[in-house]
């Protein structure tokens, strides 16, 4: 059956989004080095072309044939770990890469607000937590490393969605609650890549794209705030590295994180593309006046599991969903 459905859907290309890489010596969880092997071994068994993202976008925009079965790996936020870990397993299998960078981050002004809930969680000696989002009363409670594993993500998930003011104003009780100060800067584990690192992996044939200043989501924020995450961020990456390319990754990347205003606002910055986390395999299509595809691609979650892998490079996962 396999064969049959790359066949079947060898002009559309998979880009595929990554996260975290097992970092032992820092202590992080993620895609294990020898997992990633695995899968790019896999991929150039069964003759994937691994191409570069911005390959890609030329295609889709008809300015360059789309290889059959075209399968691009991208990472998102730009952790230490992907630069210590992930970046020589590309390399080594020539397989190139795109790392988003949240620029602030790289910059060390700011380090990932999800992170901070995972650090205050795992430094208090308190056991619950009781926040009101909205004036709705939330309860935690957690007595292992599971449950309270479940309690971060539950915590995430609520402020994710709130607005700015108010996700700050519940974060501030939270930390209140938990009786923990925060570090200044992103501690061991939660680190990113320095601007050297960024320059070093560019000489290796990494590229690099914007993914916002802060990494906010975009459909929360004022107009003008947008607009900075935006222009500021592909700014930066563009003065920091000559391996910089137009296209935008959006955070958290569902339906409900952007909309036509930040397209408007990544087109109008001049960059090329951008990228979701809608799943979904991408094909060239027309641009009309009301219609530019090359705004909202969607991308796979990579998974190191090879029948997982499979499923989405080979078209199987699109079918899926499409009889769901």
């Amino acid at each position: 059956m396999l064969p049959l459905l790359e066949r079947l859907s060898r002009h559309r290309a998979t880009i595929l989004m990554c996260h975290r890489f097992e970092h032992r010596a820092l202590g992080t969880a993620g895609h294990s080095p020898a997992a990633l092997a695995a899968s790019l071994e896999w991929l150039r068994r069964r003759r994937y072309h691994i191409a570069p993202l911005g390959d890609l976008v030329d295609a889709l925009l008809g300015e360059r044939p789309l290889p059959p079965r075209t399968v691009v790996f991208t990472v998102d936020d730009g952790y230490q770990d992907f630069g210590d870990i992930a970046a020589p397993v590309f390399a080594r299998y020539d397989c190139p890469v795109t790392v988003f960078l949240a620029t602030g981050f790289i910059d060390r002004t700011c380090w990932l607000w999800w992170d901070q809930v995972e650090y205050a969680f795992r430094s208090t000696t308190r056991a619950s937590l009781e926040l009101a989002p909205s004036g709705e009363p939330v309860r935690l409670q957690w007595d292992s490393e599971a449950t309270r594993d479940n309690a971060v993500q539950a915590v995430i998930e609520m402020l994710k969605r709130l607005p700015r003011r108010e996700r700050i104003a519940c974060f501030t009780a939270m930390l209140s609650q938990l009786d923990v100060a925060l570090p200044d800067a992103a501690p061991q584990g939660y680190a990113p890549m320095t601007w050297d690192a960024v320059r070093t992996l560019g000489r290796q044939g990494v590229t690099f794209g914007p993914h916002t200043v802060t990494h906010p989501i975009l459909s929360r924020v004022p107009d003008d705030q947008a607009q900075v995450e935006i222009a500021e961020s592909w700014a930066r990456v563009r003065a920091e590295t000559d391996t910089a390319i137009p296209v935008f990754c959006y955070p958290n990347g569902d339906p409900d994180s952007f909309g036509l205003r930040e397209v408007a606002i990544v087109r109008r910055t001049g960059l090329r593309a951008a990228l979701t986390t809608i799943p979904g395999q991408v094909a060239r299509q027309p641009v009309t006046a009301t219609s530019e595809p090359h705004f909202s691609l969607p991308r796979y979650a990579y998974s190191t599991d090879l029948p997982r892998l499979a499923q989405a490079v080979s078209g199987l996962e699109m079918l899926k969903g499409s009889l769901r």
